[in-house]
């Protein structure tokens, strides 16, 4: 049986991590696992797509050009929506995704859209919740 990874249901998506629940304590776990990859990562430009990924700092990495985009964060520097990217195929060679396809309609959608901003070989980082833990649960 093959279902769609698609949804009709009005999905209300964070755009910090103080409106989840354990936040903080997700965040943090996240920075700790980011801190490990960011001076491995390589390039020009680095995108953090949606308010979470905004939050976490990517201080030490090498990627100098990093653009925070969201609609709602104040730490955004670019305002539009994670469906309809305003920029040029192939632009951004890291794109960071804290969360972004838990609270998704059309997470098929989302991804075609960052791989074409993406540059082959990019790097993608995501993180999500596990649907089969506790707080997976609650998401």
């Amino acid at each position: 049986m093959v279902t769609s990874a698609r949804s009709e249901k009005k999905i209300e998506k964070p755009h910090e991590w103080r409106q989840l629940k354990n936040g903080p304590w997700v965040s943090e776990s996240i920075q700790t696992r980011l801190d490990e990859w960011c001076p491995k990562l390589f390039g020009y430009h680095l995108l953090k797509l949606g308010g979470l990924s905004c939050e976490l700092t990517s201080c030490n990495c090498n990627i100098q050009h990093q653009v925070n985009l969201d609609i709602q964060n104040p730490l955004h520097n670019v305002i539009a929506d994670g469906y309809d990217l305003p920029f040029l195929e192939k632009s951004f060679d890291a794109v960071i995704m804290a969360h972004q396809l838990d609270y998704c309609n059309d997470p098929h959608r989302m991804l075609r859209e960052v791989d074409r901003v993406m540059v082959d070989d990019g790097y993608l980082i995501i993180t999500g919740f596990n649907p089969l833990s506790l707080s997976g649960c609650r998401a």
